[in-house]
């Protein structure tokens, strides 16, 4: 990634939604070199357009982090489960003595230790470790800086 590079991203990573107008504004970049760039680089640096939200204002203050350890047999079982469940915002392979990182959103933290105890009774998790959150500080600033 060169400097013209990092600075489109930088502005796509600040608001997704900047024209190619926009975005040779704010870098001086020709509005040539911006979309040819973007093309060429669409397909492999990145995956996704998205909307971040704030799920506390609107109304899901039951927020966490869960590190899930599982049977060895119904971990892709679980996996799946995870990967289509509506309250399931993200699902990461992680390390550590554990199999998967779910983070989940929901209503109340009620809700939440709920999730988990289904977890346990129908997908084989034999250790959750939750880690609730409880105020955002900051979220997906990586080369906006």
């Amino acid at each position: 990634m060169d400097k013209k590079d990092l600075m489109i991203v930088k502005e796509l990573r600040r608001n997704a939604r900047l024209s190619l107008t926009d975005i040779a504004s704010l870098t001086t970049i020709p509005i040539t070199t911006v979309h040819d760039r973007l093309k060429q680089h669409e397909k492999k640096w990145i995956s996704k357009h998205t909307t971040l939200l704030d799920f506390q204002n609107m109304g899901y203050g039951g927020r966490a982090y869960l590190a899930l350890k599982a049977e060895k047999a119904k971990r892709i079982e679980l996996r799946n489960f995870l990967l289509h469940h509506k309250n399931v915002n993200s699902v990461y392979v992680v390390n550590y003595g554990f199999d998967l990182m779910a983070d989940v959103v929901f209503r109340n933290i009620k809700d939440v230790e709920s999730f988990s105890e289904l977890l346990s009774q129908k997908y084989g998790v034999f250790e959750t470790k939750i880690f609730h959150v409880l105020e955002e500080l900051q979220e997906e600033e990586f080369m906006m800086k």
